[in-house]
């Protein structure tokens, strides 16, 4: 089997551009996430524009996983244990550390069971943005069944079987729960974002990458430019003015059935095809995305801090240069550097 579409330089680019529109996200298109005195009413407009389109980010990071989960050299139960170990450690060290600081400013009252859940992010008090440590664990499952199960399968009966069909089914069961339980949000997070891990997967599996890339190599540089540029605008856009395919009412069971099938299953690729191309074209370095790509986890984890529990101490820290642009790129800087120390003290742990 050949290797990804897109090497590590590549891979780490996109993680840092999804990093970033995660940040700007968070930092400026949900105002009710601001504490008293921090107020951005003149983006306000562009704030309600761009809320989806920044959290093209999610499903970025969910197509990621299953795209490269596909070339992963161990794809047996014990390899993905493996994986599962070296996601948790730096999780849970991240979390030790910001619940101590928690507790130091008298934010958080510890208690052994919230804290059990927030191990597995299964609570936000402290790591507010995390709930997809869950998720990945449970995707982990999911893939090392459907890389065996859809091995030999053609494309139309993986899209059926590993897309379709699991949305499907989760809706069902979600009908059958009490909204807003806990079983009802894990299961509306794999609702939403499964197909995208999938996507990721069929993408390696068929290598949909390579195929469009040879089709497009027969336009001329100019205009594969502007339509990999447009492909990338369509995919930005597209979470705001159409999001997914809308179902139902369908009855199955005597369950009327109501859902949405994301479309991020098409955005994720068009957006990453579009944007690998360019850059290709172009040849210039990205070093500082790559960089912030290659520490993007530490940087997620991190940044909880100024929307958690601490966020009327913490929000002060993160928006004190007020101007929009030198508040993102200081919240970049502060959450990478510490970031770096943590990414080499966690490398030692998990060697040991």
């Amino acid at each position: 089997m050949n290797g990804p579409w897109f090497n590590r330089n590549e891979t780490a680019l996109i993680k840092g551009i999804a990093l970033i529109f995660m940040f700007v996200h968070h930092f400026f298109t949900i105002p009710i996430w601001y504490v008293s005195g921090i107020s951005y009413e003149h983006l306000a407009g562009v704030a309600a524009l761009c809320q989806q389109p920044f959290k093209l980010c999610v499903c970025l990071f969910a197509f990621l996983n299953g795209y490269l989960y596909r070339y992963s050299s161990d794809k047996s139960l014990p390899g993905s244990l493996r994986k599962a170990w070296r996601f948790l450690v730096p999780y849970w060290l991240v979390t030790a550390i910001m619940i101590i600081a928690a507790v130091a400013i008298n934010r958080y009252v510890p208690d052994p069971k919230n804290i059990l859940l927030e191990l597995f992010g299964l609570r936000e008090d402290v790591m507010i943005f995390c709930w997809y440590v869950y998720f990945y664990l449970i995707i982990l499952f999911i893939l090392s069944v459907m890389d065996k199960l859809l091995d030999q399968a053609n494309i139309l009966v993986a899209t059926t079987v590993g897309m379709i069909l699991p949305a499907v089914l989760i809706i069902l069961i979600m009908f059958r729960l009490r909204a807003e339980s806990t079983v009802w949000v894990v299961l509306d997070h794999l609702r939403a974002w499964l197909p995208a891990v999938m996507s990721g997967w069929i993408f390696a599996r068929y290598s949909l990458f390579e195929k469009a890339e040879q089709g497009f190599a027969r336009m001329p540089g100019a205009v594969r430019a502007v339509v990999c540029l447009f492909l990338m605008i369509i995919a930005f856009f597209g979470r705001k003015f159409l999001p997914a395919l809308n179902c139902g009412p369908l009855t199955l069971y005597t369950v009327n059935l109501y859902g949405a099938f994301n479309l991020d299953v098409l955005y994720a690729p068009a957006f990453i095809f579009g944007l690998i191309t360019v850059t290709r074209m172009i040849r210039i370095p990205w070093k500082s995305l790559e960089i912030i790509g290659k520490y993007s986890m530490y940087m997620w984890y991190l940044h909880c801090l100024f929307f958690n529990c601490c966020k009327p101490v913490t929000q002060i820290w993160l928006f004190f240069p007020r101007n929009p642009v030198l508040v993102l790129l200081w919240g970049l800087l502060i959450t990478l550097l510490p970031s770096v120390v943590l990414h080499m003290l966690v490398q030692k742990i998990i060697k040991r």
